[in-house]
């Protein structure tokens, strides 16, 4: 079995950090302590056709991917598909592992990483992750790193592609008030991280528009960790909120298969959509498009986001001195039917 960096480290005394500087070629490491890594790493049979390749300082052409794996919401498990298609094409092989919100997890993903060689890493993760210390850290261990998140995160080493959303809320919010609707919604579970601020926007806009604040202006929905209950959980919102007569006339539900489950209790009460409620979704499903009515939704851009994840990945290689930058991927309002 193939030792980590931590148990070559723990048998020569020397930090794990030290083990994966030396394996990258990385840092200012005494000429003594690289021989006796690389002896241990010969003895303890740690791949050493990719240490020799870094003890060289050559590449490995091989990128490192965390993202998401399993994505049955959201859709950006596509992203990365598009990402692994555009550089194998460019002759660079790709080593996945899950996305993970959690810290200790994903630092090992990223020293696994690192001590693979890899000349880039590219990750979805969330704001408090990419500033984190302990990962800001374990991330210059890698030669060039491109991150997506949601918002700008200054305190981020590395390229960053922010995957924006709030302009394409703010667009919903637009069309409920050009088509005169007064008492709009949003369908969201309030607790979870990136949830708060999306709600806050919608919110502002709202009075930026002119719509009045009302008790239904939030629709909170439960929290569930299982995916077959997460979009039931948008239907049972609504029943849980409006037992009786539903007081609002457009919900924005920050999910397509949940918005599909909206409509499809209000269908069966008789309600009429867009008529009386117009439905908007999120991520554009493609089951949204056959629905009755179709469904308006947010497109989230992902091929745009895998070409901006691509080009800043080649582009730091091939000049990995260069000014970090971060860049903007805005997903777009795709009114349909159900809007109205």
């Amino acid at each position: 079995m193939t030792p980590s960096q931590t148990e070559i480290a723990r048998k020569l005394g020397v930090s794990q950090r030290t083990v994966s500087a030396v394996i990258n070629n990385n840092g200012r490491i005494s000429d003594e302590t690289r021989e006796r890594v690389a002896k241990a790493c010969e003895e303890m049979g740690y791949q050493p056709n990719r240490m020799a390749s870094g003890l060289r300082g050559s590449r490995t052409h091989a990128i490192g991917a965390i993202w998401p794996v399993a994505d049955p919401w959201a859709g950006d498990s596509a992203i990365s598909l598009s990402l692994v298609k555009l550089l194998n094409a460019e002759n660079l092989a790709t080593y996945s592992a899950p996305a993970t919100q959690d810290l200790d997890v994903l630092c090992s993903q990223i020293h696994e990483l690192a001590g693979r060689g890899v000349d880039a890493l590219f990750l979805h993760s969330i704001p408090s992750l990419l500033s984190n210390e302990k990962i800001v850290n374990a991330l210059k261990a890698i030669p060039a790193v491109v991150a997506v998140s949601r918002e700008e995160v200054s305190e981020f080493p590395g390229e960053l592609v922010v995957h924006d959303r709030y302009n394409a809320m703010r667009e919903v919010v637009a069309h409920f008030a050009k088509t005169g609707r007064k008492r709009v919604s949003i369908l969201i579970e309030p607790t979870e991280e990136s949830n708060p601020p999306k709600i806050e926007v919608f919110r502002q806009a709202c009075r930026d528009y002119g719509l009045e604040e009302h008790e239904h202006t939030l629709i909170p929905m439960p929290k569930t960790t299982i995916p077959r209950e997460h979009s039931e959980q948008h239907r049972n919102a609504i029943i849980n909120a409006f037992p009786g007569e539903v007081s609002v006339d457009a919900i924005f539900c920050v999910n397509d298969v949940g918005a599909l489950y909206v409509m499809r209790e209000l269908q069966d009460r008789g309600i009429r959509i867009p008529e009386d409620v117009a439905i908007v979704g999120l991520n554009n499903a493609p089951t949204g498009v056959v629905w009755a009515p179709a469904l308006a939704t947010i497109d989230r851009m992902h091929d745009q986001v895998a070409q901006e994840v691509f080009q800043c990945v080649t582009a730091k290689i091939a000049n990995p001195d260069a000014p970090k930058q971060t860049r903007f991927v805005h997903m777009k309002f795709i009114p349909r039917t159900s809007a109205g």
